[in-house]
């Protein structure tokens, strides 16, 4: 805990005990030094009301209003801070009993409160506001958009509300508010325990409340969206997709959108009489639109998640929805991007492009979401830039090293990671900071070098040092990303070993075998398949083959992640002379994947010149040339397989290979 954090609760404490002169005396000097953090600000006005000076409070909340330009703030920050204090004057209002007064402040509050690390209780406060006021209709429309968006916030101080309404207007005969029965079902769906039911009473209670709305109003949309998983619950599929459906006729909702195409898939899967055989219907997501007509930046992250999930479990819609993945996240970040750039909140007072938190999790995933080539790597990492402007966490740092990587900017890697290394402490996330450090290794291998590898042997002997003083619990954590810098730093070895007089080369081999031994504790097909590179490099393909070997055995059943580690294999049994299972391999890993080196399918033209496949070697050594194998390092090796295949050339041939 900060001495500032510690001064916050001490001034507390102080309150508690009735001593607020010296309380405010705390807060007051917070509050002078950091006026930028509204928590102190807040407090301030917090300790005048509790003692009893309302104006005084609310003097503040003014004061640090007319300022709230002039401090240092990113603008997600800014607008969050005006929400806090929106919400502390508007509850402040209506503990006055001025609920009239309060609404406005509240409404705001709402808006720029998201759910994450925003104020979600303004929701709540807003709805109170509107109960008192005697808007039945307004304070439902704020608990339904809270709840369903989070049921596990708010729903403790909602549902005694809600029930004690309904109960009171069932009682008198008189017409419930729909939404507010909606709101009802609501708590009964997703915490019946609060209604003191249990799973199966609490469906029954919120089919019961959106039943007796649909009976007046057919369509009613959010009555229509509560009973659709409950039908689907049940089994009734063609039921749920009839009533999300009609809500999403009148709701633009991508998230719902998703669920909507889940369900569709679900039906197709079933094979149900009523589904016919176009692809359409087979396969759901070749119709599949994404709203553009929603104003909730956080709705269209969430939608972007569910398609990512929806994209694993169905591979096979991954051409058609990465695209509208894609699409998903460029719409949420353009929806906060005009708030932060308006501070214009959205009318419902929903709050779903205020939350910094969301955003940048949202530029994140917009960022990892694109190609990961050097084309698209400027604007990922402007992405990366957005969100950690918004809200920093490592996780984007990581993501950044790797843009730059793609882009080929090795030493701004370096750089990058080392501010990580500086700024996360190890012992607090020794995970993440082990994986940045991963990436320097990555970066100073890739650059090569006599000096890089000076420094990736210091970095080494030091990282090891740090991880040794940790508690056991810490060094597994760190156990999986060390291991790849292990990795990285043995291929750094191998790099430099040509260079070597051979005492340093017996001490660079013997550094490669500990950090082999080390590395390999680990269960990784990557790790088995990037330390037998490092030997099939240093010419040693007996001690590369078990390790490719191991890498094929564990990527079993993945064709893609087998993919490379059966090439490496097949390059060795190439070397070795075994031409018919390097082809074996060789022709696997072409089946899943078009991506490898000229210097790759070079192997596969001897391989099958060995297996006496004259016309599969022609169409291996076209791709090769097209890679410009007769260029670079290659052109030694593409001389002599151009050699090789013109002596398989028939005897009436006179020109060509």
């Amino acid at each position: 805990m900060s001495e500032q954090e510690a001064s916050y609760d001490h001034a507390i404490g102080l309150a508690n005990q009735g001593r607020f002169a010296e309380a405010l005396q705390i807060a007051d000097q917070l509050s002078l030094a950091r006026p930028e953090v509204v928590d102190f600000v807040t407090l301030r006005a917090r300790l005048h009301f509790d003692n009893g000076d309302a104006g005084a409070a609310l003097a503040v909340l003014d004061e640090a209003l007319a300022r709230l330009d002039t401090l240092p703030l990113q603008p997600p920050h800014r607008w969050v801070s005006r929400g806090v204090i929106a919400h502390r004057y508007g509850a402040m209002l209506m503990s006055l009993g001025r609920d009239a007064e309060a609404r406005p402040w509240l409404h705001e509050a709402a808006q720029r409160s998201g759910l994450l690390t925003g104020e979600w209780a303004a929701h709540f406060h807003a709805g109170l506001a509107a109960l008192r006021l005697g808007d039945i209709a307004g304070a439902a429309r704020y608990w339904y958009d809270l709840m369903v968006r989070n049921p596990d916030l708010g729903a403790d101080d909602i549902a005694p509300l809600v029930s004690d309404y309904i109960a009171r207007t069932d009682a008198a005969g008189a017409p419930a508010e729909p939404l507010m029965r909606v709101c009802l079902g609501r708590v009964a769906l997703d915490n019946p325990h609060l209604l003191e039911l249990d799973a199966a009473a609490g469906d029954a209670v919120a089919a019961d409340q959106a039943a007796r709305v649909l009976a007046e109003h057919p369509d009613h949309p959010e009555a229509r969206r509560l009973r659709a998983p409950l039908r689907h619950g049940a089994g009734d599929l063609q039921g749920a997709l009839d009533d999300l459906g009609v809500y999403l006729r009148q709701v633009p909702d991508p998230q719902s959108q998703v669920r909507e195409l889940a369900w569709r898939y679900q039906l197709a899967q079933r094979g149900d009489g009523n589904v016919g055989t176009a692809p359409a219907e087979r396969e759901p997501w070749l119709r599949f639109t994404l709203t553009d007509q929603c104003d909730d930046g956080a709705g269209y992250y969430r939608a972007a998640m569910a398609l990512g999930e929806f994209i694993d479990d169905v591979p096979a819609a991954e051409a058609v929805l990465r695209p509208q993945l894609v699409q998903a996240g460029r719409a949420g970040v353009a929806r906060f991007d005009q708030y932060f750039a308006t501070g214009q909140g959205d009318a419902a007072g929903h709050g779903g492009n205020a939350d910094p938190h969301v955003y940048s999790l949202l530029c994140r995933l917009l960022a990892r979401s694109l190609p990961a080539d050097a084309a698209h790597a400027d604007e990922r990492i402007a992405l990366h830039r957005q969100g950690m402007a918004a809200s920093e966490f490592i996780e984007h740092w990581i993501d950044l090293l790797d843009c730059h990587a793609d882009a080929g900017r090795h030493q701004k890697v370096a750089e990058l990671a080392g501010e990580v290394l500086n700024r996360y402490p190890l012992e607090r996330n020794p995970a993440d900071v082990t994986w940045a450090f991963s990436r320097m290794i990555a970066a100073w291998k890739a650059l090569g070098g006599a000096e890089p590898t000076e420094a990736a042997r210091a970095a080494m002997a030091h990282m090891d040092a740090r991880l040794d003083a940790l508690p056991v619990e810490a060094r597994s954590e760190a156990a999986h990303p060390m291991a790849h810098a292990r990795a990285y730093y043995a291929a750094l070895l191998q790099s430099r070993m040509a260079s070597m007089d051979e005492h340093d080369r017996t001490d660079a081999l013997a550094e490669i075998e500990a950090q082999q031994r080390r590395a390999l504790l680990v269960e990784d097909a990557w790790l088995y398949n990037r330390f037998g590179q490092v030997w099939r490099e240093l010419g040693e393909p007996e001690r590369a083959l078990p390790l490719f070997e191991q890498a094929v055995a564990l990527t079993e059943g993945d064709p893609q992640d087998q993919a490379g580690p059966r090439v490496q294999r097949g390059l060795v049994h190439n070397a070795m002379g075994r031409h018919d299972a390097a082809l074996a391999d060789l022709v696997a890993a072409f089946a899943v994947r078009d991506d490898w080196d000229a210097e790759v399918y070079l192997r596969a033209v001897q391989s099958a010149i060995g297996q006496g496949q004259r016309e599969a070697a022609l169409g291996y050594f076209d791709q090769a040339r097209a890679r410009g194998a007769a260029q670079g390092a290659t052109r030694t090796l593409y001389g002599q397989v151009e050699t090789a295949l013109k002596a398989t050339r028939p005897v009436w041939k006179v020109w060509g290979v």
